[in-house]
């Protein structure tokens, strides 16, 4: 092996034994705050548990009672539902394998509406003039539209869009759940545009007798 070889190999060596390290150095600092925000020893954090987690990450404040609905739906079981899927059967507790998954939630939520530049707070202040903090159908419809350059938004479409990103299901977005609205519309554009494609022609073998 050459000298050349033998140092690609340390390297990568180097590389796995650090991301090994890495990972078990985020494994033990999500059980430690697990295990510091679980009063009971239950195993999961219940709702009170999972409001002083929010606290933490809000420099002390309340989140609202919403917000904290919203991210226990989010991260509790089944956070991922199916295309189409439904998200009013989540889990109203958190494990520690989703510890992460509501911190990450929470923090995505935040840095949308942190400043008059963020997309949350330009957002709604277009599609939401009077400042109620949701989104109404009619609204939601405009905002998927400018987000198209006008393209048409139907009746399907907003269906589509309320039924991911609705998570509360009160039929309206609210700034928790704008992130999962324009997901939920590019999704939606995604299938429409590969139904709306021609099928693959497929490749004949003909047999020619000379």
């Amino acid at each position: 092996m050459t000298a050349a070889a033998v140092i690609a190999q340390r390297v990568a060596e180097f590389r796995d034994e650090a991301e090994t390290q890495a990972q078990e150095q985020r494994a033990a600092t999500v059980k430690e705050i697990f295990d510091r925000l679980d009063d009971n020893g239950s195993g999961s954090l219940d709702r009170s548990e999972v409001r002083s987690l929010l606290q933490q990450l809000n420099k002390g404040a309340d989140p609202t009672e919403e917000e904290l609905t919203f991210v226990m739906k989010m991260a509790g079981e089944g956070a991922v539902p199916p295309p189409g899927g439904r998200a009013d059967t989540r889990s109203l507790e958190i494990g520690k394998d989703n510890l992460m998954a509501a911190v990450t939630c929470w923090k995505v939520y935040q840095s949308s509406f942190a400043g008059e530049k963020s997309i949350g707070v330009i957002l709604f202040k277009k599609f939401d003039p009077e400042s109620t903090g949701y989104l109404e159908k009619d609204q939601l419809e405009a905002m998927l539209s400018d987000l198209s350059g006008g393209q048409e938004v139907t009746e399907d479409d907003l269906d589509f869009v309320l039924d991911q990103a609705d998570v509360n299901r009160d039929g309206r977005i609210s700034k928790m759940e704008l992130n999962q609205a324009i997901a939920a519309w590019y999704q939606r554009q995604n299938l429409l545009a590969s139904e709306a494609a021609p099928p693959k022609t497929r490749r004949s073998s003909v047999c020619v007798v000379l």
